[in-house]
């Protein structure tokens, strides 16, 4: 079951009309991190071929982080459901067809006509 982060007419309400553009965001899990993040850290403590380790596998966000820029990975998790969408998105790291933001992608900024 996939859950909702925000309601963008609740969020759209409580900004006091602003032009703003929103989109929703669907999760998996409700701790679920952005690929990007994870890779910076594998990146910065780990060396190719080295072994990344997550106690709390969830969604498996370290895996997809960790096989995208070689590393070995090795995890645990108690929950069923989040086993089957960390395997899932293991094969599709594996395959190419996983599809993360870049880690280096900017920020958006809207211009002063958007806001």
């Amino acid at each position: 079951m996939k859950s909702v982060i925000f309601n963008a007419e609740e969020v759209r309400a409580t900004l006091d009309g602003r032009k703003t553009q929103f989109r929703m965001v669907i999760k998996e899990h409700p701790c679920q991190f952005p690929v990007g993040l994870i890779e910076r850290l594998v990146l910065s403590m780990t060396r190719e071929n080295d072994m990344v380790f997550d106690p709390f596998a969830g969604s498996g966000t370290t895996f997809v982080a960790s096989l995208l820029n070689k590393r070995k990975c090795a995890g645990a998790e108690t929950e069923n459901k989040y086993i089957k969408i960390a395997t899932d998105r293991i094969i599709k790291s594996l395959s190419g067809e996983i599809k993360i933001r870049e880690m280096n992608k900017p920020i958006y900024q809207p211009t002063d006509l958007e806001q």
